[in-house]
């Protein structure tokens, strides 16, 4: 996951975590575009992967 969110950033995307997964048990990533911040996809997994 996190090599996901490296390649993300390298081609010049932010990303902002939308849940952490500390009551769901799901953590939430949205991956945003540069030039605006827009959400394009998101990422989910356990918080442990990350």
């Amino acid at each position: 996951m996190s090599a996901v969110l490296r390649r993300w950033e390298q081609f010049g995307g932010t990303w902002s975590v939308l849940d952490d997964g500390q009551l769901s048990g799901e953590m939430v990533i949205a991956l945003l575009r540069c030039d605006g911040g827009e959400q394009v996809d998101e990422l989910r997994c356990s918080p442990r992967r990350l």
